[in-house]
């Protein structure tokens, strides 16, 4: 398989974006979000403590909120958001105010 087309299918970098890809990483990521989200669905009541059972999950938007049947849901805290209150001016920005700092960033990234 020499000539011409085996240099051109080993040339590194062909695509744009090609230097940027990052399998193992993504691989990495989508490993320990998945393993959060199972670990937090599948823990006894018991060791939940004051946090409500984590609703099925739909997507892990962040390392602290995921997108449930029921709205988003905290991982780490009791905090959770009704899909109807995410969808209202008055009740969304209600969401906000009730978190401070960091939680309130990651609420508006998910």
């Amino acid at each position: 398989m020499g000539g011409r087309h085996g240099r051109r299918a080993a040339a590194p970098h062909r695509y744009p974006g090609d230097e940027q890809f990052d399998p193992s990483g993504a691989l990495e990521q989508l490993t320990s979000l998945l393993r959060l989200a199972i670990e937090t669905r599948t823990r006894p009541p018991s060791a939940n403590g004051s946090m409500p059972r984590l609703h099925p999950v739909i997507e892990v938007a962040n390392d602290e909120w995921v997108i449930t049947e029921g709205g988003l849901q905290s991982l780490r805290s009791g905090d959770a958001f009704a899909i109807q209150e995410l969808f209202s001016a008055t009740t969304e920005e209600a969401a906000g105010a009730r978190l401070q700092g960091d939680g309130a960033v990651k609420l508006r990234e998910a």
